[in-house]
């Protein structure tokens, strides 16, 4: 494994980073969620992040983890998360080396290296009569947002939500796949607009249709979050044709 050595160039930036999901990360993010090693012995410091937990699990599900490559002793090459400045694990062994290269380059630039997280797990098991372990899971890839990426969707994709759209519009987003494969998916952006009906789907400029009346409400809960803070709502949406399906358009919500 390469090992980065500390020097003025590679130094971490220094500060905790806070603890909530509404601040854009600096880590390109991913549809799966990379699930942190060591996390049992940091169980009381990701409770706390989470803002404490009941039976279903923890109260707070998203916030902001920190990434940062060890630089000395036994654990020299690894990549330690932290949340508000607080350890909580590290990313498996097989993985750390791939974040290499890109956290150095922020440190470089004396910028945290940052991704949202989800915690997850924590809940009571009433089979067994335990609480189970809280996870984290880091939602980045090894590649670092550029500074021309403020246009990249701020929501984080942690699961996908149906939208409603009438045949009309199906017809042209399946047109404008340009393609007659039988199987095609397409990534395109989204902006999503409250109303007193539901959620409002627009991508380039035209409404796509409403957000599943399903839509679970942490889902929905995240995006009151986020218009109150005053982050725009925008988001990964898919077109996704499957031969013997009708066409499905998916948004990616944290």
């Amino acid at each position: 494994m390469k090992r980065w050595r500390l020097t003025r160039d590679t130094a971490p930036a220094g500060g905790a980073v806070p603890v909530t999901w509404l601040q854009r990360p600096t880590l390109t993010e991913r549809g799966a969620h990379l699930p942190l090693a060591g996390v049992s012995k940091f169980q009381k410091t990701i409770e706390a992040a989470a803002g404490g937990r009941t039976a279903g699990g923890p109260n707070v599900r998203l916030v902001t983890v920190r990434l940062d490559i060890v630089q000395e002793g036994p654990y020299a090459g690894s990549v330690r998360a932290s949340i508000g400045g607080q350890e909580i694990g590290s990313l498996p062994s097989g993985e750390a080396a791939a974040f290499h290269e890109t956290l150095a380059l922020l440190a470089a630039r004396d910028t945290p290296a940052t991704c949202r997280a989800l915690i997850y797990g924590g809940h009571y098991d009433n089979t067994d009569r335990e609480w189970r372990l809280l996870g984290v899971g880091i939602i980045a890839a090894t590649t670092p947002v550029s500074p021309a990426s403020d246009a990249a969707p701020f929501l984080p994709p942690v699961v996908g939500s149906d939208v409603v759209c009438s045949r009309e519009v199906a017809a042209r987003l399946d047109d404008s796949l340009n393609s007659k494969a039988k199987n095609k998916r397409v990534a395109r952006g989204a902006l999503l607009q409250a109303s007193a009906s539901g959620w409002f789907v627009v991508s380039s400029g035209e409404l796509v249709g409403k957000l599943h009346p399903n839509t679970q409400e942490p889902r929905q809960r995240a995006l009151r979050e986020a218009e109150a803070a005053g982050f725009p709502l925008t988001a990964r949406m898919r077109v996704i044709r499957e031969q013997g399906s009708p066409l499905r358009v998916v948004v990616d919500l944290p």
